[in-house]
């Protein structure tokens, strides 16, 4: 623990990655000399215990001293706080009252990682602690709670340190916030589920008694499972440059079951990449725009799919080499031009008996981003569905369905909901107490 860079309150400030163990001390002047204290007798010797105990020596900072030092940048305190094994922080109150900026950067260590975080009180009497610290704060008052205190750190911090975290400790807020992550290309656990699929209710704003309107569907699961829908959207780049026939995004997956294989497992045919290819009229297209391909292979003879309609849902950022995509700013477009192409094809001869294109089934759009974005793109998605429908009650589509690859989409679809009037969770109870108006997007017509 000691060294030439390292003592009680060091930390070798060139890697945030060799910081073991990061302690978060009051800010009171006071306060904090009684947590030099408490560091003195209790933390440090439980952590030269681990240091024998392990062989090794465990490096410690002390994240006050690391916001003082001018040189040290606030990504550094982030990786500290989220890199660090464990965390120990003093929520002892100062004049009666909690210090907010302790609560404050423990919150941030549970909110980064679940890696183990220990709270410990000086206090006597109880606090009135925050929810996510309740039940978790080590009482250090007196002195035979400290020789407690001591060996529980010297447990945990040994535990931490090995790789072997007690559970104790580690952070349910972190394990909860996987309901605000989402993957476009599906959570672990996806991949072979057969889908299963949840009915929205869905009432258009239009007075039409004697036309049925289309069903909305949720279907949980994998895409490469999904049969007997007519049309799959398929996300694309402005450029329609299909992913790699082997890629795991839903544009490799078309791609792979819409091409020709022969019997040693060779590509005889990239079928549905040339058919895109006929359909550009240039190298790019518009942000938002659909274009409509058959299918062959897989997709056609055994998932039993008419029709492939691929949507430009990401634009290139600049024309630099390594500029990468990025969402468009209303994926909600996407949606309604593709609708608006469907609908074309049913109301031309093409669309004709066995042709007629009855359902289709949309992944969520732009929900690999941050997760204010993906919901704000899940609700224009389902706005400019909604608003298609209702603005073609003789519209010859009669199912509609969203796929969520995972419970996260599931989450981020049902919040969505109570956002739009015309949809309903079926399974769910009660009214809803707010909602949007389809203006507050922007039109995606054809």
């Amino acid at each position: 623990m000691a060294g030439k860079n390292q003592t009680y309150c060091g930390y070798d400030e060139e890697d945030a990655d060799s910081i073991d163990v990061i302690l978060i001390a009051p800010y009171q002047p006071d306060e904090r000399l009684e947590f030099d204290r408490f560091l003195v007798e209790v933390i440090g010797p439980a952590i030269v215990r681990v240091e024998k105990k392990s062989g090794r020596t465990v490096q410690v900072a002390v994240l006050n001293d690391l916001l003082e030092n001018e040189d040290i940048s606030h990504e550094f305190i982030y990786r500290v706080l989220h890199l660090a094994d464990i965390a120990i922080a003093d929520v002892s109150a100062a004049n009666g009252e909690l210090d907010a900026r302790v609560l404050s950067a423990f919150s941030i260590r549970q909110s980064l990682t679940a890696k183990p975080a220990i709270p410990f009180t000086r206090d006597p009497q109880p606090r009135d602690y925050p929810f996510n610290l309740r039940g978790l704060v080590l009482n250090a008052a007196s002195e035979n709670a400290r020789v407690n205190a001591q060996a529980v750190l010297f447990s945990h911090i040994l535990a931490a340190f090995e790789g072997e975290p007690k559970g104790t400790y580690v952070s349910d807020v972190y394990a909860s916030l996987s309901a605000l992550r989402t993957d476009l290309r599906g959570s672990r656990g996806s991949a072979g589920v057969h889908p299963t699929y949840e009915e929205i209710g869905y009432q258009p704003t239009h007075s039409r008694p004697n036309v049925r309107p289309p069903r909305f569907e949720i279907a949980m699961g994998d895409l490469r499972l999904v049969k007997n829908v007519d049309v799959w959207i398929n996300p694309e780049n402005t450029h329609m440059e299909m992913a790699r026939v082997f890629d795991t995004s839903i544009s490799g997956i078309v791609r792979h079951m819409s091409s020709n294989w022969t019997n040693s497992g060779t590509r005889s045919d990239d079928y549905i990449r040339r058919k895109l290819a006929e359909e550009m009229k240039g190298e790019v297209v518009a942000p938002g725009a659909a274009l409509m391909t058959s299918c062959k292979g897989q997709l056609r003879d055994v998932h039993f799919v008419k029709r492939v309609v691929h949507v430009a849902a990401v634009a290139v950022n600049d024309d630099d080499p390594g500029c990468g995509y990025s969402a468009i700013d209303d994926v909600g477009v996407c949606l309604s031009q593709a609708l608006q192409r469907i609908q074309q094809h049913n109301l031309s001869w093409m669309g004709r008996g066995h042709n007629r294109l009855a359902s289709v089934i949309t992944p969520l759009l732009g929900v690999g981003s941050n997760p204010e974005t993906a919901f704000r793109n899940v609700l224009s998605m389902l706005a400019h569905a909604v608003r298609f429908f209702d603005s073609n009650p003789d519209c010859l589509i009669e199912r509609f369905i969203v796929l969520a690859y995972s419970s996260e989409d599931r989450r981020l679809i049902r919040k969505a909901l109570k956002r739009i009037p015309q949809l309903q969770n079926l399974s769910a109870s009660g009214g809803m107490s707010c909602h949007i108006g389809m203006d507050d997007f922007p039109s995606g017509g054809a």
